[in-house]
């Protein structure tokens, strides 16, 4: 077997972040964290973003036809690191890429079919690798926990609220 050339590969990470971060230029970024808070799936999503040089949430309405930006701050290069090297030991690597509580809920990459309180994306890219988590109606420890750090790098206004309480499931 021959070894795949080495441009190849970087053009595989390309590409596999343009799908997953469409609208979201890339340059000069070896890391974003998307997390997108669906509340009620009623199409007004609030999308939290960290890259390595900055935090940025926006919301979004009506299918994402209008958006509107909240917060866009640098962070700085030490918080940066220290997000990252959490969520590598997160566990969050570890979940299923689809977590739902309800069974007659699908998720169709166009959005939901069914009704669901809580819809929550998680997309991050670090180096070449990809993962896009949909959780839907449960609350996951390790997702608590990432949300806790995250919420360390946003104003109070605007952090996630992710209550045990507020589900009937609860996966550790």
């Amino acid at each position: 077997m021959s070894q795949i050339p080495k441009y190849l590969s970087v053009l595989k990470g390309v590409i596999i972040t343009l799908i997953i971060f469409g609208n979201e230029p890339m340059i000069a970024q070896d890391f974003l964290f998307r997390f997108t808070d669906n509340i009620n799936t009623i199409e007004n999503r609030i999308v939290y973003t960290l890259r390595n040089d900055s935090v940025i949430i926006t919301g979004i309405s009506d299918g994402g036809k209008e958006k509107l930006l909240y917060h866009h701050e640098a962070v700085s290069k030490s918080d940066y690191r220290t997000f990252k090297k959490f969520l590598k030991k997160s566990g969050l690597g570890n979940l299923d890429s689809e977590i739902i509580n309800e069974p007659d809920l699908v998720y169709s990459g166009g959005g939901m079919h069914g009704t669901s309180p809580r819809d929550i994306e998680i997309q991050y890219f670090d180096n070449g690798n990809a993962k896009t988590i949909h959780i839907y109606n449960c609350w996951v420890q390790s997702v608590h926990s990432v949300i806790e750090e995250l919420n360390f790098l946003i104003p109070d206004e605007v952090r996630i609220i992710y209550m045990k309480e507020d589900f009937n499931l609860n996966l550790y």
